[in-house]
């Protein structure tokens, strides 16, 4: 049996009350958060949202040393946005360093259920054309 099309739609956030260290910032960008940045490289914030939106496919199956696998494509883009609260963590890491606050990235991934679990290979773009691929097992969601 193949694996089902799917279209997934994530929206998340968060806020933080308070004085913030940097250790409890929110880190935007990366596998989990806006793929084809590198993890945090969107900003360190005090609050958050985060969307997604990506297709999912079936490919077909297929049988590795008398493994049967079941193999989809996945295509997606992922936005967040600081809502310029990377001044409230203390030190201001997120400014100081220069980053943007916000930003989108897209791409197309290449999944595989095995025995193991699920296998991601995920390349990604931003819109700057910074490019990342990620190697993951288990699923975002």
């Amino acid at each position: 049996c193949a694996l089902p099309i799917s279209l997934i739609f994530n929206l998340q956030s968060g806020l933080a009350l308070g004085d913030v260290p940097p250790y409890d910032a929110y880190a935007l960008g990366g596998v989990n958060s806006v793929r084809g940045w590198s993890a945090g490289a969107l900003g360190a914030a005090q609050g958050f949202v985060e969307s997604t939106l990506e297709y999912r496919f079936p490919l077909g199956e297929a049988s590795l040393f008398g493994t049967d696998l079941k193999l989809r494509g996945a295509m997606f883009i992922d936005f967040a946005d600081d809502f310029d609260s990377q001044g409230k963590v203390h030190g201001r890491p997120g400014l100081v360093r220069g980053k943007p606050g916000n930003g989108a990235g897209g791409g197309v991934g290449l999944h595989v259920q095995s025995p193991v679990g699920l296998i991601r290979l995920e390349g990604a773009v931003t819109g700057s054309g910074v490019a990342n691929v990620y190697l993951t097992v288990g699923d975002r969601y």
